[in-house]
């Protein structure tokens, strides 16, 4: 949401690696799916909830999701989200 570029390790320590973030609840709506043989992308919105070093937020984000088939399963290989003002 800072418009940083996260290698896959560095999103697994952020989201889930620190003990500074809580998630309390998430929803994910407005999705669509298209396929392009061994390619998909994914676009929808993400609502979430919980706490940033004890400090309760809330997030609305529009995300697209880019995959890939390989040897029969589907594999994230990019991301991108932008947070949509309150």
């Amino acid at each position: 949401m800072t418009g940083r570029v996260l290698k896959k390790a560095e999103v697994l320590e952020e989201a889930f690696g620190s003990k500074d973030r809580k998630i309390v609840s998430m929803q994910i709506d407005d999705l669509a799916v298209r396929l392009f043989g061994e390619w998909a992308i994914v676009t929808g919105r993400t609502q979430a909830a919980g706490e940033y070093q004890g400090v309760a937020a809330e997030v609305t984000l529009r995300f697209t999701d880019v995959f890939a088939c390989r040897d029969g399963n589907w594999q994230a290989v990019a991301s991108q989200a932008t947070l949509i003002s309150q």
